[in-house]
């Protein structure tokens, strides 16, 4: 199966803009993701905040031919009579065996009733979900991120089944079974990756774990200090049974920030998977450079929703309401 070619054909499939003959400009940002925002999960961490891990070589490093990073965005362009336009774009870059960019998008999607459950059911049949009805549908306004993680999603598919003995980087967690992933999709990804000797990194920049005096996981590591915790043991069942692999709170440079990394590795234990990120990757403030990589090039720039806008304008749609005209502005 050729998923570049049918995430390129499905996406392309809903520019359509025939009928839609103006719409309002909204000029916001493009969209935050959180899998895991519904609620917070208290965690026990009382003496164990003190057992902060230094990273070592690995006795046995697995042969790895390269690291692959995966991300994607989204931004809303404006509102129309039946529901809104959006755009998407996604990355993936391989440094190693290929050393390539592959870049999906811009995809100019109008966002309706009707082809949301279209392109989420059409989403969902690619990793054997069953289609939903009208009434499961979230929120219009909600479509466009959805839309957006199951392209991801697919990203990561493409990822874990066209290379193999690489570490792949997520944004975001390991987690299934959430509103955003169904636990079928990450155990689909999850397998053909491992089946092809994959080791997966998931980074959070933000968690809805906390400590039992409600300060975020993060906490844990103190500031200036390089290392981690594995948490995987303190977290409830309700949330672990979705994990795929282990959870670890790590900052890897000292004027980096600390992040929530879950790790699912092909026969290696997820502490030698850490450290050879460590010794292996340049970072942005405590980033891995290639995942941050991946951002810049999914991002949508300014000058990129001129360019957007001017062609819708192209076919005939025109716009009104309120205007950005910021980028006129001098810089002060």
């Amino acid at each position: 199966m050729d998923l570049a070619h049918i995430v390129n054909e499905l996406m392309n499939r809903y520019r359509d803009l025939k009928g839609v003959t103006s719409y309002i400009d909204r000029a916001t940002e493009s969209t935050t993701y959180y899998e895991d925002s519904k609620g917070y999960d208290e965690i026990e961490l009382e003496d164990f905040k003190l057992n902060i891990k230094s990273f070592r070589e690995p006795s046995h490093p697995p042969e790895l031919e390269g690291i692959v990073a995966i991300d994607s965005s989204s931004y809303r362009i404006g509102d129309t009579n039946e529901g809104y336009i959006s755009v998407f774009r996604g990355t993936i870059i391989e440094e190693g065996s290929k050393n390539i960019i592959m870049r999906f998008g811009p995809y100019i999607i109008h966002v309706t009733n009707q082809s949301s459950l279209d392109i989420l059911n059409r989403f969902r049949s690619i990793f054997g979900l069953e289609p939903i009805s009208t009434r499961q549908l979230p929120s219009l306004n909600k479509v466009s991120d959805r839309i957006r993680n199951y392209f991801e999603r697919i990203l990561q598919l493409h990822a874990a089944s066209t290379f193999k003995n690489h570490m792949i980087f997520i944004d975001g967690s390991l987690m299934g079974g959430t509103i955003d992933t169904p636990y079928k999709v990450m155990d689909r990804i999850i397998s053909v990756g491992l089946r092809n000797r994959n080791h997966f990194i998931g980074l959070s920049k933000s968690s809805s774990l906390r400590l039992k005096d409600g300060r975020p996981i993060t906490a844990l590591i103190p500031n200036y200090i390089i290392g981690y915790i594995e948490i995987s043991g303190y977290i409830s069942y309700s949330v672990r049974s979705k994990v795929f692999g282990n959870v670890y709170v790590a900052r890897f440079t000292m004027d980096g920030e600390v992040f929530r990394v879950d790790v699912k590795p092909f026969n290696i234990s997820g502490d030698d998977i850490l450290s050879i990120v460590y010794s292996k990757m340049d970072f942005v403030r405590g980033y891995p450079y290639l995942l941050y990589l991946s951002h810049v090039y999914s991002v949508f720039r300014r000058r990129d929703i001129i360019a957007i806008k001017s062609y819708i304008f192209s076919r005939g749609v025109s716009t009104y309401g309120s205007v950005d005209r910021s980028y006129l502005l001098p810089k002060y």
